[in-house]
């Protein structure tokens, strides 16, 4: 993996943490995977909603 994208998943999971939030891993490689090109946007959203709505109560 480039170390820039390597940098900007490092920058955000930051930005989140700051903010209280601690995206799972699960989401920190679904992101590497849209930077990456390996899946679009719109696949990202849909995998995030799919494994969120198998996660809730």
């Amino acid at each position: 993996m480039p170390i820039m994208i390597d940098m900007a998943i490092r920058n955000a999971e930051a930005s989140l943490r700051m903010e209280g939030l601690a995206p799972s891993e699960d989401v920190l490689r679904e992101c590497r995977r849209v930077l990456d090109s390996e899946i679009s946007h719109e696949d990202y959203i849909a995998n995030v909603k799919r494994n969120n709505s198998t996660n809730s109560p």
